[in-house]
Parts: C-alpha cells; structure tokens; sequence
C-alpha cells in the first residue's frame, strides 16, 4: 500500500470517474503496485463472493447495483 494511501485512493476513484485514458491510468497505478496477477486475483474474488456472499445476494436490488458497478 502506498504511504498516503487514504488520498491516494480518493485521487484514483476520482480519476476513475472521468473515463477513457484515466480509468486506463489508475488500472496501471493498481497494477504496478501489486505483485499479483489478474488471473489470481480474479479467481479469488470469484471464490470469496461465491463463498462468502449469502445464495440471494445478487437478487433483486443487490443484483441491479451489482451488474451496474460491474457490467
């Protein structure tokens, strides 16, 4: 984690929000930092949801956020 991480994250997810070559920027930002690859970190995020997030949780409402954030 960077040293100033709590404005750094504020200055990313900004950034992130204005799209196209900034989104791109902040990818790399993460990505440098990290010693993991995408695929690691994929298929654990796919397990920790499918194990940990209640059966229902990607219904109804949850389920309209969820694939806005996502999709």
């Amino acid at each position: 984690m960077p040293t100033n991480w709590k404005t750094k994250k504020e200055e990313l997810i900004a950034s992130a929000k204005l799209g196209g070559t900034h989104r791109a920027s902040v990818y790399k930002f993460l990505n440098d930092q990290s010693a993991s690859d995408n695929r690691s970190v994929a298929d654990f995020l796919t397990e920790w949801v499918a194990n940990v997030f209640p059966k229902d949780f990607v219904e109804g409402k949850n389920k309209k956020v969820f694939n806005k954030k996502v999709l």
